[in-house]
């Protein structure tokens, strides 16, 4: 079973800007990852401020670290009820947000300022992640 995802973000305002305005997560708790355990486990020598947030039982812990990740295909599918709102709050906001739209459904491609992805589907149409780009 999934408990947590774990992303890097260069912007500890994007926890505020992106998870909680447009993503509608919610901050569950903070703390700090030691030097020494940054470093023997990520090759990060230095304390790293984490944010764990929630939203429906999905928790994320948002790694705050000036160093942009270089990203290929990583990214994280939600399913929302609210699509369309999300993808307006993101527009509005400045949000990087492609559109695909295929007969009788459409998806949200969403990336954050640190280059995270988020694919957003409706509802519980696509329950096979068949066929999602």
């Amino acid at each position: 079973m999934l408990q947590h995802i774990g992303l890097a973000l260069t912007e500890e305002e994007e926890v505020s800007r992106f998870y909680e305005n447009i993503l509608s997560f919610r901050v569950h708790h903070r703390f700090a990852l030691y030097p020494e355990v940054a470093l023997d486990l990520f090759g990060v020598n230095k304390s790293v401020d984490v944010v764990v947030m929630e939203k429906e039982g999905l928790q994320l812990e948002l790694f705050i670290h000036q160093k942009k990740e270089t990203k290929t295909f990583t990214h994280l599918c939600l399913v929302e009820e609210t699509l369309e709102s999300i993808a307006e709050k993101a527009r509005q906001a400045g949000y990087r947000l492609k559109e695909r739209r295929q007969p009788g459904k459409v998806t949200y491609f969403l990336w954050d300022h640190s280059g995270n992805l988020f694919e957003l589907k409706q509802g519980e149409h696509d329950k096979n992640h068949s066929n999602p780009v």
